[in-house]
């Protein structure tokens, strides 16, 4: 369930506001995982100048985890599962700010950068943190034809090759992170239609699952 409010502080200006609720649910035969999620985002974005509009935001998750399967945390000779199944909290906040840029009229550039602390309470709960920057750009190389480029870091939370709520190694091993670049064309054809090509690559370190 999300609800977003959004207003206009001016004519420079918008803020916006959003909650989050959610609730997931992995059953099996004797038992289950379950993550109750609440969740906040806030936004405001704000025209600098006439050329650089500023947006900056905060978010921030709770993930009440609870479970039944304690007794499968360990397997046949004693084999223990890299993931803690007791009863936890995962929070996480993040923080990011952004300037678009109109460099001229043919050039646009994005510089942007985030930051994420995470935490949980669980048995071997743990702390880890990222800072990701970020950059992409728009050239318009012809009134109806552009070239964009875009490059950045992102961090997740470690995970586990069971994709389901709750089910996360801790966080004592780190972040998984990746280098992400694309670069494309967009071109605006006839009949208001637009055309995009991107290519992309992903260079992923300390993979988890």
């Amino acid at each position: 369930v999300d609800l977003r409010y959004e207003r206009k502080l001016g004519p420079a200006s918008s803020f916006r506001q959003a909650f989050t609720f959610g609730y997931d649910l992995t059953g099996f035969d004797g038992g289950g995982v379950s993550d109750m999620l609440f969740a906040t985002r806030s936004e405001l974005r704000y025209a600098w100048t006439p050329r650089t509009t500023v947006r900056a935001g905060l978010d921030a998750s709770i993930d009440h985890i609870e479970s039944t399967l304690d007794e499968l945390a360990q397997g046949e000779g004693g084999f223990e599962l890299p993931i803690d199944l007791s009863p936890r909290f995962d929070f996480a906040v993040g923080a990011y700010a952004d300037a678009v840029v109109k460099v001229d009229d043919r050039l646009e550039v994005t510089p942007g950068v985030r930051a994420d602390f995470y935490a949980s309470d669980g048995k071997e709960g743990g702390t880890a943190w990222a800072v990701e920057p970020r950059l992409s750009a728009v050239l318009r190389v012809k009134p109806w034809l552009r070239l964009v480029q875009a490059h950045g870091f992102a961090s997740q939370r470690p995970s586990f090759f069971l994709p389901g709520p709750g089910f996360a190694p801790n966080l004592g091993g780190g972040l998984q992170r990746s280098f992400q670049t694309s670069a494309g064309v967009e071109a605006d054809l006839p009949l208001d239609v637009e055309a995009k090509v991107v290519f992309f690559r992903s260079a992923f370190f300390d993979m988890t699952d």
